[in-house]
């Protein structure tokens, strides 16, 4: 009687250990295939505005859009172009640029900078008595 009890235990494990093993070893593969389409998912997008702050150091840029007039903040990637300008250093504030970023993990991230336009720093103009020394 042990025996056939041991028998039938062993019976009912394999039987959930056969029909339940492919249920778990989809798990796996699936699991990868979710981030593999979440990584390819991303959204890309483009911007056309104008910069209201730019940090070269830690890569940030604020840039207010032309249409709606939204300022998006964004981290600038470490293998973004910059064209019309040599440097991020270089992109100033009231610059008229186009980017190109993508959004993950609901940041920005900027992959193409193009300066449309540099703004016209206006100096101030001289003090009267510095006019009238001269």
């Amino acid at each position: 009687m042990k025996t056939y009890l041991a028998l039938v235990i062993i019976l009912i494990f394999l039987f959930f250990l056969i029909s339940f093993a492919p249920l778990s070893l989809a798990q796996g593969p699936s699991e990868e295939m979710a981030d593999e389409v979440a990584a390819d998912e991303e959204m890309y997008d483009y911007l056309h505005g104008i910069v209201m702050n730019i940090d070269p150091h830690s890569r940030q840029i604020a840039i207010r859009e032309n249409d709606s007039g939204e300022i998006y903040q964004m981290f600038v990637g470490k293998d973004a172009t910059i064209e019309g300008a040599d440097s991020l250093s270089d992109i100033g504030v009231d610059d008229s640029v186009n980017v190109d970023y993508y959004t993950v993990n609901n940041q920005l991230v900027a992959t193409n900078i193009v300066v449309e336009e540099k703004s016209v720093k206006q100096e101030a103009p001289a003090t009267l008595e510095k006019v009238l020394s001269d």
